[in-house]
This record gives C-alpha cells, structure tokens and sequence, in this order.
C-alpha cells in the first residue's frame, strides 16, 4: 500500500515503534502528516492495571492470595485432583504481563467461592491433612439478610450503561459552535472532505434521525449502514468519509499480536516443514477457537468424502 494513502498507524509501547523522536511512527509521520499514530489501547489499559495494582496493598494481598492458592494446588496431583472434583471449572494462574490472565484467574474463585472454601474446610479437618500442608481456620458462616440479594441488583449492567452514554449523545454534549470548529478543523487536517459542508451534513442528517423514530443508531457502523441504505454516497458524501476515517483510525494491535502468538505455538520444530496453507488453517483455528468448537466434524467429513467420491476416475 503506498504510504500516502495512510491514514492511521498503532503501535504497542515499545519505543522503537511508538517513540517521538525516532520511532516508526515518527518516521512515517514524517512522510505524511496524516497517519495518525495511537498508542495501542489494550497495551495501555494493561500497562495502566497492572502498576495501579502493585500501588495498592489490598489488591497485591488478593492477587498473591489468588497465585498461592493456584500454586497449592498445582504442585500436588492429589490436591489438583480434589480440586477438579469440587468444582467444575479449574484454577488459573496469573500473569505478569497480561493484565486478562488476571481477569481469568478471579472468575472461578469468584464463581465457585463458597466450594472452594469449602473443600479447603474439609481438607483440614481431615484427619490425613497434613498430606494436604492446609492450615487455618473454619470460617463462620453468615445467612443472607435477604433470600436471593447479591449485589448484581444494585445499578447498571455493563451493557445498560453503554446504552445510557449512547442514548445521551443524541442530546448533544457538544454545541453547534463546537462542532463547527471540530468539523473546520477536520478539514484542515484532511483534504478528503470540506468542515463546512461536513458540519451542515450532520446538521441535515441529525434532523432527518430526529423524524424517524423507526432508526435507532448507537454505532458509527450503523450509522454509516444507514446513510447507504437511504441514499447512495452523494446523500452525505463528507459525513460518509469523516465516518470512514474514525472506523479506520486503528486503536489496538492485540488482535495481532495473539494471531502472532499462535503461529509461535503451531510452527514448532518439528512441524519445521509445514506449507503455508496448512500454517494458515492451523492458525485460523487456534485463534478462532470458540468457533471452531461449534463445528460439526462429522458433517464436515462427510461433505469431504462426497466431495471425493464425485471426482472423475483418469
């Protein structure tokens, strides 16, 4: 791709990539002005959770607690295999540099909290507990105030609440005046759309998003569906491309990286003389794996064998 037509570069936080004086991006920068450089969002919030959590004892405390009660278990067959009796789903580990293996580490203490209390109450009181090495004390139990009250049913879900912020930029949380200086000052920076013009399409398409209230849009995708679906691209043709731009701008290499990741994991030694084909399905189903999962192989192989048998016999 020739690199004028760039609009958009991300990178992680390594400096050789993201540094300001002699980074990739700043190289590349230098030839066109208008490849934005964003600092991956996912390496950031990463970065951003773990030194917030190393600052704050309680949150060291519950971690460290999480990683010896992964390692207590781990490190014996016969406590690993109570454990997997006791609950459906494992302990994880933690990571130091992934801030999502944490996440992963406190869903089935959180989900199986009351069976993992539990198992570790049985296991020392047992009279072969020293095979164990638990120590402790049994905790005493508390009876809800009130049958079925958790704390899921105090405020918004996730999703509630994106919808409420998404709802409530349809009121504007930027006047006219504002949004004209942002519309000018996007045309200044790109020469592929007018600020004017672009600020009296929104103005337009606004009012006509106003009249039907059949059209609900929460998301620039589905904005732009929209506008495709009215007319074709003369309706709103600097609207269509400032929208274009936003989805283009790349906010996150993750996806990346862990398609990278995985090709580490297929390419082993031994499968040294892979092809490329092979390497490229392998890959697809690792990183895809939920889907694949859904997958039936039976009805696969047998499309296969059909395929087969109509082939035409030299």
């Amino acid at each position: 791709m020739p690199l004028k037509y760039c609009r958009s570069q991300c990178y992680d936080n390594v400096a050789v990539m993201g540094g300001h004086k002699s980074g990739v991006q700043e190289r590349i920068i230098e030839k066109n002005t208008k490849a934005v450089f964003v600092s991956c969002e996912n390496h950031s919030l990463n970065l951003a959770g773990i030194h917030a959590a190393s600052e704050e004892s309680i949150t060291v405390t519950f971690f460290g607690t999480l990683d010896a009660l992964y390692n207590f278990f781990s490190r014996s067959t016969m406590r690993w295999d109570k454990l997997r009796k006791a609950m459906p789903i494992t302990l994880k580990s933690e990571s130091e540099t992934r801030w999502i293996a944490r996440e992963e580490a406190v869903k089935p203490v959180c989900h199986h909290f009351d069976d993992l209390v539990i198992l570790l109450e049985e296991m020392s009181t047992d009279l072969k507990g020293n095979n164990y090495d638990v120590m402790g004390e049994l905790r005493t139990r508390v009876k809800k105030r009130m049958p079925g009250g958790t704390n899921v049913d105090v405020g918004l879900s996730a999703k509630q609440e994106i919808m409420r912020l998404m709802k409530g930029k349809s009121s504007g949380l930027l006047d006219d005046e504002r949004m004209k200086e942002n519309c000018l000052h996007v045309g200044e920076f790109y020469s592929d759309l007018d600020g004017n013009e672009l600020y009296e399409e929104i103005l337009d398409c606004r009012m006509l998003l106003a009249s039907r209230t059949d059209v609900q849009i929460f998301t620039p995708e589905k904005l732009i569906q929209f506008i495709i679906q009215y007319g074709d691209e003369n309706v709103f043709p600097n609207l269509t491309v400032a929208i274009q731009l936003m989805l283009t701008v790349g906010i996150s290499i993750a996806s990346c990286e862990r398609s990278f990741s995985k090709l580490i994991l297929i390419m082993a030694y031994l499968r040294a003389s892979m092809g490329q084909d092979r390497l490229n399905a392998l890959a697809f189903l690792s990183s895809d794996r939920e889907e694949a999962e859904l997958i039936n192989f039976d009805d696969v192989i047998d499309n296969f064998a059909s395929a087969e048998s109509r082939r035409v016999q030299n």
